[in-house]
């Protein structure tokens, strides 16, 4: 085979165009398939968007549908945190409880706050009540405790007849003494149960 040196200059320059030629097309080659590479992935992430939208699409017919029911389960965790709050809110509470026993006619004479018990998704907070009325009058502060909307247990429910030899200060319709210890409850922070579909 002849050195290019012993070619004309004419067959050099054919030589050299078809050198060229090929060095344009290997880099246009590796160029082209590299953005095809490129477009291929582009390609797939578009079919992977596409078929999530697909799948989406019947969720945007029942999107009205889906808001009404979170706008009534919010409604429905509203009552449920007067029933049994979110959080202690003693004062709000034993102001509830005052204005009980002053609708019913009976004095508090006495309230003690005694620890809470923390159980798994709730806390129990007792108070122990010392109470004067008539007979009638704490059956009724009873009943309205039963009537509130958040849950008050009533336990230790101790009678007696008023004794005014021990110098308190009672009123002509305070016939009986009480003791009892009443419970409200309240719902523990982080401490949602997990909901699971059946």
């Amino acid at each position: 085979m002849p050195s290019l040196e012993a070619l004309s200059p004419r067959k050099q320059l054919v030589v050299f165009a078809i050198l060229a030629v090929m060095l344009v097309g290997v880099a246009e080659y590796t160029w082209l398939s590299g953005i095809g590479q490129a477009n291929d992935a582009i390609l797939a992430k578009v079919n992977t968007l596409r078929l999530n939208n697909a799948q989406l699409e019947p969720l945007e017919t029942r999107l009205p549908a889906m808001q009404h029911q979170v706008a009534v389960l919010q409604q429905q965790l509203v009552g449920l945190e007067q029933v049994v709050p979110p959080r202690t809110r003693t004062g709000r509470f034993l102001q509830e409880i005052e204005s009980t026993a002053r609708a019913s006619g009976v004095y508090i004479r006495e309230v003690t706050a005694q620890p809470p018990n923390h159980h798994s998704f709730y806390v129990a907070v007792p108070y122990s009540l010392a109470l004067d009325g008539s007979y009638r009058q704490l059956a009724d502060f009873y009943a309205r405790l039963a009537k509130m909307r958040r849950i008050v247990n009533v336990e230790n429910i101790d009678l007696e007849h008023l004794n005014r030899a021990s110098g308190l200060a009672y009123q002509a319709r305070e016939t009986v003494s009480a003791g009892c210890q009443i419970i409200t409850f309240y719902s523990r922070q982080g401490a949602a149960p997990v909901l699971r579909r059946p």
